[in-house]
């Protein structure tokens, strides 16, 4: 069942009140983020390392919910954590994180939407461009807390192609 559970969580679509180009998954985005822990993190704990691989996994029971319902429904927001608690613990995908390998799976969650965003914008969506703004917000509102390297990252970061070529 857990096999089946952690296949099927990674199919689960991403941003679906969002229209956007390609598709968009819990896997890709843990993928993702995993690639930033990996290029940021100058040591990451194992628990940090499953806890962010796995982060999204209840959604396999729960979907994807957007943001804004929980910005507009506190309620909602908090039934909602509460079972993707039970969810995780059913799935034995419970990670103990110390306060900073939380912030970093907080950040590193944040930072890879907010790339995905600006490829979506490469390719002339402009529908992402509020959810981008409000990504910018939440960093530049936590500028003082992040990670240095994230913080490094995210200073001198500007979207491009890679036009690297193998040799």
């Amino acid at each position: 069942n857990q096999v089946r559970a952690l296949r099927e969580a990674g199919h689960v679509r991403r941003c679906h009140t969002l229209p956007h180009h390609g598709h968009y998954d819990v896997a890709h985005h843990s993928w993702q983020a995993a690639g930033l822990l990996f290029c940021l993190h100058p040591d990451p704990s194992r628990n940090l390392i499953w806890a962010l691989m796995f982060h999204d996994a209840a959604e396999r029971f729960l979907g994807d919910q957007p943001a804004q319902a929980g910005w507009v429904h506190p309620e909602l927001r908090a039934a909602q954590k509460a079972a993707e608690e039970r969810a995780l613990e059913m799935l034995g995908l419970r990670f103990e994180l110390q306060p900073e390998e939380q912030l970093w799976l907080d950040v590193l969650d944040k930072l890879e939407l907010l790339m995905w965003c600006e490829d979506q914008h490469a390719l002339g969506n402009r529908h992402v461009e509020n959810a981008t703004l409000l990504l910018r917000q939440w960093f530049r509102e936590r500028w003082d807390k992040l990670p240095k390297p994230v913080a490094d990252f995210i200073s001198l970061h500007k979207w491009e192609r890679g036009l690297e070529q193998l040799h």
